[in-house]
C-alpha cells in the first residue's frame, strides 16, 4: 500500500505542477495570416535557374538543359553513358513529359513496374526485382535556386524508391518550376491538394552523402550516388 500512495501522490504532485504552469503561462499570439507569394516572372527563371545550377554542382550533382523535342534523346544518351538497361520510374502522368517513358520503351529499355503488389509471393518477387534497376527517373514539384534543392513528394503513381534505390537518379523539371527559397515555395503549395495526397515531402540536394566514417565523405552509402537535374526547356 505504500509503494501505491507514493505513486498515486507523485502523479497528483506531477498534474498540479501541469495546472499552475497553465496557469501561469502566457496565451498563444494571435494567428497572422500567410500571404501566399505568386509565382516568380519569367524574367527571373533565367537567374534562378543559374542559381540552382551553380548550387547543385557544389554539391557535387549536375544540371542538363535539352529543348523538349530532344529529351528522348538527351535521356538515351546519358543512361547509354551509364551502360543502364533497367529503369524506375514515376507514372507517366505525374512527368513534366508523359510520352518519354513510351520512348524509351521503344528504345529498348526495361521500365519495372512502380506499384509494389501487397500480397507474397507477388510482393517478394518484384522486391527483388527493383534491385536490378540502375537508374531511377522522376519528376520535381518544385525546384529551389537557393539550395540547389529538388522537392519530391511521395504518393500514388510517385513511388520513392524511383528516386532512392538505384545508383542514378534523373529528375526532371521545367523552368516554370523555380523558385527562390523553400520557404516561398512551402508558401504557395500550403494549401494545396498535393500535400493532402502525399507520403512524403523530400528535398534531395545533391548525390546521398555521408561522412560517418573516420569523417571522409562518401558518396551512394545512403542513396544514389549520381543525381542529374534535368531541365526541360520550351
Amino acid at each position: 500500500m505504500g509503494v501505491l500512495n507514493a505513486q498515486v501522490a507523485a502523479r497528483e504532485d506531477m498534474l498540479a505542477r501541469v495546472r499552475r504552469s497553465l496557469q501561469a503561462g502566457s496565451a498563444l499570439p494571435a494567428f497572422t495570416a500567410v500571404t501566399i507569394p505568386a509565382a516568380p516572372p519569367a524574367a527571373d527563371r533565367q537567374q534562378m535557374l543559374h542559381e540552382f545550377e551553380t548550387q547543385l554542382n557544389i554539391l557535387q550533382g549536375r544540371t542538363v538543359r535539352t529543348p523538349r523535342a530532344k529529351l528522348s534523346a538527351c535521356i538515351d544518351g546519358l543512361l547509354r553513358e551509364r551502360g543502364v538497361h533497367t529503369l524506375l520510374a514515376w507514372d507517366a502522368a505525374h512527368l513534366p513529359a508523359p510520352q518519354l517513358l513510351q520512348d524509351l520503351q521503344a528504345r529498348e529499355y526495361e521500365i519495372l513496374a512502380a506499384q509494389v503488389p501487397r500480397a507474397e509471393p507477388a510482393r517478394a518477387q518484384h522486391v527483388q526485382s527493383l534491385g536490378t534497376a540502375t537508374a531511377g527517373i522522376t519528376g520535381a514539384d518544385g525546384v529551389i535556386a537557393q539550395v540547389g534543392g529538388l522537392v519530391l513528394c511521395g504518393g500514388p503513381g510517385r513511388p520513392r524508391h524511383a528516386s532512392l534505390l538505384a545508383p542514378l537518379h534523373i529528375a526532371l523539371f521545367t523552368p516554370q518550376q523555380l523558385w527562390p527559397t523553400l520557404a516561398e515555395w512551402m508558401a504557395a503549395h500550403a494549401t494545396a491538394a498535393l500535400f493532402a495526397q502525399s507520403s512524403s515531402v523530400t528535398v534531395i540536394a545533391g548525390p546521398s552523402r555521408t561522412s560517418d566514417i573516420e569523417r571522409v565523405l562518401t558518396l551512394g552509402v545512403h542513396g544514389p550516388k549520381e543525381l542529374i537535374a534535368v531541365c526541360i526547356e520550351d
